[in-house]
């Protein structure tokens, strides 16, 4: 009993500082916002998280791109000492996470596109995300393939901006650093394809737009990297799953709003071409992780497959009905 009562002391003292924000983050499950507030206070409260991408220093660089790391270790060096450790707490990996950094800078340009387009308020219309690609099922049935990869520029409001690119960034930039910019980037555009894909034929009839479902691949990624490291630490290991699983459980949320079909696509995604595409899967038998299992590839692979088939048949079976924009 004494054992556990400092335990529980121990945990008191260490979350004092979040607590409040942890409790609204479970206020709020299921939503955008309650996602957010995790996703940012969850790394306070378990301490030091353990960084996906941050113990493979010793793997082979990918091709082409051990000179960039190189250089981006060195500016991070050189820079202000106590700045780059309070970011690196909040965004993990941030010094070499080029793609993301990038694609999120585009996704914030893009959303200022749709508000000249068309607006009310600091709102988008319809009619503008429509015109600039966002996803509707019976347009991609009859061969307006764009949107199943467009939307993931696209956001329907600010605070479904700010949500989705924070996250992004909190969850991503680790493993992007794992993975290889390269890599990463191709999971990142093909989770979130997938997603649109599962989107379109469960659910045709809603205008989809946003991030979240490349967001949503990433934190299936990042199940796949602790699985596949799963022998390198696992007590950090524990604790870094349990804080991805309380990410996933906030990403589903069954309003209206949120494309449900979308974020569990491209969790699948995510996971399968994590499983696929990791370096550490290129190694030799002794030194792969899970996934230098072929059979657990060979699953991956038919998983993606099949279920882009199925829903393929389904959208081209759509009526061809356009909005009136």
């Amino acid at each position: 009993m004494e054992g556990l009562a400092e335990l529980w002391a121990d945990f008191r003292e260490q979350t004092s500082a979040c607590a409040d924000v942890l409790l609204l983050g479970l206020a709020v499950p299921c939503t955008s916002l309650g996602l957010g507030v995790l996703g940012t206070a969850l790394p306070a409260l378990t301490g030091e998280v353990p960084r996906v991408g941050t113990e493979l220093a010793a793997l082979p660089a990918p091709a082409g791109e051990a000179q960039a790391d190189a250089q981006q270790d060195a500016v991070a060096a050189a820079g202000d000492g106590q700045g780059p450790r309070q970011l690196q707490s909040v965004f993990p990996g941030y010094s070499d996470a080029p793609f993301l950094l990038g694609v999120s800078a585009l996704q914030c340009l893009a959303f200022g596109g749709t508000l000249l387009v068309g607006h009310v308020g600091l709102l988008p219309t319809t009619c503008s995300l429509y015109l600039l690609g966002a996803s509707w099922g019976p347009s991609v049935a009859v061969g307006e393939v764009w949107r199943l990869a467009l939307p993931l520029l696209l956001h329907g409001s600010l605070p479904h901006l700010a949500v989705n690119v924070l996250f992004q960034l909190r969850v991503g930039m680790g493993l992007e650093r794992e993975m290889g910019s390269k890599r990463f980037a191709l999971m990142y555009v093909l989770s979130g394809v997938f997603g649109n894909i599962v989107s379109a034929a469960c659910d045709p009839w809603k205008l989809a737009v946003g991030c979240s479902t490349s967001g949503l691949g990433v934190l299936g990624g990042n199940f796949a990297a602790v699985i596949i490291r799963w022998g390198e630490r696992p007590s950090q290991l524990y604790t870094w799953l349990i804080y991805l699983g309380l990410l996933t459980i906030t990403s589903f949320d069954a309003s209206s709003h949120t494309d449900v079909y979308a974020h569990a696509g491209g969790f699948v995604g995510g996971l399968c071409l994590t499983t696929l595409m990791h370096p550490k899967c290129e190694l030799d038998d002794e030194r792969r992780g899970a996934c230098g299992r072929s059979s657990v590839q060979r699953l991956s692979l038919g998983t993606l497959v099949a279920a882009a088939s199925l829903a393929g048949a389904r959208i081209h079976g759509l009526a061809p009905i356009a909005l009136p924009c």
